[in-house]
């Protein structure tokens, strides 16, 4: 964001999924937890559609994109990847409307010129894709450790010290 102030949301939180189908749900379930608890410098919000972010990234420093993985490792297992040009689906995904991978939008986004500086994706192992039923909880306390820890990382101690935002669907 040119132009921006030290208070200004400089970071997004996205929780990836579809809250109604299990562990997919990780993303938006742990965005909803951390709502009341994220400094005033992140906006936060879900969608379960990964290529709308191509679009909805713009104006951001850093982008942490909290989304369900599968098969790395036992579940509650976090990946934490850095997406760059290397990371890069080839063309053929890239534009094409049925191709709706986290990866693939972040290409897109990066194509739009609204890919952040600094887009970090944090893949939690999920377990059960059971339609109707919520993430598991000890993932999603998991998730939330996790992106914690990373804003921590990533933001100075003055920065972090108050949490205004409240909701998980507020977007700027």
């Amino acid at each position: 964001m040119s132009g921006a102030s030290a208070a200004d949301p400089w970071i997004a939180l996205v929780g990836v999924g579809n809250p109604a189908q299990g562990d997919d749900g990780i993303g938006p379930a742990v965005v909803a937890a951390l709502a009341d608890r994220l400094p005033s410098a992140v906006v936060a919000w879900t969608t379960r559609s990964a290529l709308d972010l191509a679009t909805d990234l713009e104006g951001y420093t850093v982008a942490i994109l909290v989304d369900a993985a599968v098969g790395g490792g036992p579940p509650g297992t976090v990946h934490r990847l850095a997406f760059g040009r290397d990371t890069i689906p080839p063309d053929g995904g890239v534009l094409s409307s049925h191709e709706t991978g986290l990866l693939a939008a972040l290409a897109l986004a990066d194509r739009l010129g609204t890919l952040p500086k600094t887009p970090l994706i944090l893949a939690v192992e999920a377990a059960d894709f059971t339609a109707g039923t919520p993430a598991a909880r000890d993932l999603v306390t998991v998730g939330s450790h996790a992106v914690l820890d990373l804003l921590a990382a990533l933001m100075p101690a003055a920065t972090r010290s108050t949490c205004v935002r409240t909701g998980s669907s507020e977007r700027r």
